[in-house]
This record gives structure tokens, C-alpha cells and sequence, in this order.
């Protein structure tokens, strides 16, 4: 068995997940795009199952090269490359009724005056990640000093109830993790966190976006505003940072996986293998 784990960076997870899956018996290569010369001509699937742990622009380019030439990848690709693109993500999860902030795009930041006049808003890199180039507006000045690429992608403003604070969700095979975070610490203690209670309500928005988006696993940044979730962020991996057991629960479903490509032939077995 021989398995790829393609990352932005080594962290944590992946130390952990490779540790895991050697000890059951799978080659594991760690794959990081942005460090590597990579030789289109000569690119061919290597391995039984790529893993994508976490991609940017050129580790998605990457993934989708592999992808054409019959690589199967977990997630599928088509999966990661619409939620990657937050503009498309956040109108697949609105159409399916997910709680989404109001999102705004425009090439014309004088457009949004008029919106900034009834709430703050909150501008995004349409393809960003790890919170970077995040920046709250509320006044004109700061909307005209704003940064932004090809266009701008803005949403409503949903203040936390808990000031900073906002839910953490991982999916897993079915499985769901809650944790509750904080955006403002930076470092080794970025991704420190609390177990928090799941209600009803968020278990069902995880469930809805696992569906929609036809995720085996991923982790959502949720907001807590007024009492009422809003689902901000979608990641195709997580940190599953917090979580109990994480590296050997990732391990044994991917696994499960792995063994299930190989038997079928298919990136898209049914198999349930997290207990």
C-alpha cells in the first residue's frame, strides 16, 4: 500500500498521520508543492491514494494534474477545488439552506458604502486561507484602504456572542468534533481550544455540509452571533486540533479507505471505519 500526504507545510497532523499509517503497513510519501521542483512531463500517480492534508494554489494545480491522470485523492478533487474558491462555496452551502453571512463581490469598493452604512463588514481573499488578508471594515476610510486582488468578497459582520471566540467543527466518516476557539491568538497556542456541547442545530449544519459538498472529512469555522450560527469558513482537511485520539481516528478511516480503493478500483467506496 503507498499513500501521499500532500501539505502546504509539515505540522503536526501530518508527522502524526504518517506515523500512524506506516505503523499499519503503508508507505507514506509527505508531499509539500511549494518546496519541490515538480516536472510536469514526467508526472505519473505514484501512489494508491493521495491524501490532501492541506493545498494552495500550486498544491491544488498539483492535485488537479494527478487527478486527470486517474489518481484518487481524499477528498475527491472536485470537492476540494469548489471549496477552495469562497465565492463558490459559500453559494453551494446558501442554495442548500447552511447559514451563511450575506456575501458581497464587486471590482468597485465605492459600491459598498451604502452596505457599510448599516453594518461593519468583513472583507476576504476570495481564495485565502488561515485567516490571512482577513480585514473587519467599518468606516469608509478603512473600506478605501482595503486590500484585494482581482475583485473583492465581502460579507456581513456577525459579532460574536463571545467575544473572538467561535465553534470549531471536524468531520469525520459521519463523525463529528465540536471545539471552541479563539481567532486572535497567534503561534504555538494558535489552535488551543475547549470541548463544547453540540446542539442539534450544529450537528445538522455539519451534516448538511458534508453532503452538499461531498466531503469525507473537513473541518467548518462557525460563528456564534445573536444566538444564531453562521458558518464563515470551510477547510478540506481540519487540524482536528483538540481532538482526542486524532491522528489514530484519521489513521484508521483512511486506512479503512485506502483498503476500499484498492479492492473496488475506485476513489469512491462506501466504507464507515471510524468507531
Amino acid at each position: 500500500m503507498r499513500a501521499a500526504i500532500i501539505a502546504s507545510k509539515e505540522n503536526a497532523i501530518t508527522t502524526e498521520l504518517q506515523k500512524e499509517l506506516t505503523g499499519k503497513g503503508v508507505e507514506v510519501r509527505l508531499l509539500y508543492p511549494q518546496k519541490q521542483l515538480t516536472d510536469l512531463s514526467k508526472l505519473c500517480v505514484e501512489d494508491d491514494l493521495y491524501i490532501l492534508q492541506s493545498v494552495e494554489h500550486l498544491g491544488l494545480g498539483l492535485v488537479g494534474a494527478l487527478h486527470a491522470a486517474g489518481a484518487n485523492t481524499l477528498n475527491p478533487y472536485p470537492a476540494v477545488a469548489q471549496i477552495k474558491h469562497k465565492v463558490v462555496v459559500t453559494q453551494i452551502l446558501h442554495s442548500a439552506g447552511v447559514p451563511v453571512p450575506e456575501t458581497y463581490t464587486t471590482t468597485e469598493p465605492d459600491s459598498l458604502l451604502n452596505l457599510l452604512k448599516q453594518n461593519t463588514l468583513i472583507a476576504k481573499p476570495f481564495d485565502g486561507n488561515r485567516g490571512r488578508g482577513i480585514q473587519i471594515l467599518s468606516t469608509p476610510n478603512e473600506l478605501q484602504n482595503v486590500d484585494f486582488g482581482e475583485f473583492l468578497m465581502v460579507q456581513r459582520y456577525y459579532e460574536p456572542d463571545e467575544p473572538e471566540r467561535f465553534i470549531k467543527a471536524y468531520f469525520l466518516d459521519g463523525r463529528i468534533f465540536f471545539r471552541k476557539r479563539r481567532w486572535s491568538i497567534s503561534g504555538p497556542n494558535s489552535k488551543e481550544s475547549e470541548p463544547v456541547d453540540a446542539s442539534a442545530a450544529l450537528t445538522n449544519i455539519v451534516s448538511k455540509c458534508a453532503q452538499v459538498l461531498d466531503l469525507k472529512l473537513f473541518g467548518l469555522d462557525i460563528v456564534i452571533s445573536r444566538e444564531k450560527p453562521y458558518v464563515v469558513d470551510v477547510q478540506e482537511f481540519g487540524s482536528f486540533a483538540g481532538v482526542p485520539d486524532a491522528s489514530r481516528l484519521l489513521a484508521d478511516f483512511i486506512f479503512g479507505h485506502l483498503e476500499a480503493v484498492l479492492e473496488t478500483g475506485t476513489n469512491e467506496p462506501t466504507v464507515n471505519t471510524v468507531k
